[in-house]
């Protein structure tokens, strides 16, 4: 997360953190009720992306355990995670967009197909950012 990068009386600062912040709130209003994201984000008709799901889990508990983020993206991040963790098998992570590339027209998204066997590395950092937030919170205490 650049936010650990940069000093915050470093120029720009406010604006990036306004800019985190404010686009994790938007990005909290699109959580499908299976936990998961979708390819397009803000249209619930394409499919359930599980790298952005798995990203967008570990950005909420990054930003958490930093500070920037309050509670309330906790069920958020939770269910974010939970979703990711159904689609984690025998070192696959099957379920991401294959051979995706920029468009700016939606539709491109809904004929885009899927992985059967995917990367790991994922669901790993959204894995290590829960690992981490447990041990602050354990050494919190």
């Amino acid at each position: 997360l650049l936010l650990e990068k940069v000093a915050p009386d470093t120029p720009g600062y406010a604006l990036l953190l306004e800019t985190f912040v404010a686009g994790c709130r938007r990005v909290k209003t699109c959580q499908r009720a299976d936990g998961f994201f979708s390819a397009v984000i803000d249209e619930p008709g394409t499919f359930a992306e599980s790298s952005g799901t798995a990203w967008i889990a570990a950005a909420l508990l990054r930003g958490m355990r930093l500070g920037v983020l309050d509670g309330t993206f906790a069920s958020c991040a939770q269910a974010a995670y939970d979703a990711m963790l159904t689609r984690v098998w025998d070192g696959a992570y099957p379920g991401h967009m294959t051979a995706t590339t920029v468009s700016r027209v939606p539709g491109y998204y809904h004929t885009v197909g899927f992985s059967e066997t995917g990367w790991p590395f994922f669901a790993l950092s959204a894995m290590c950012e829960r690992r981490l937030a447990a041990e602050v919170s354990e050494n919190t205490r």
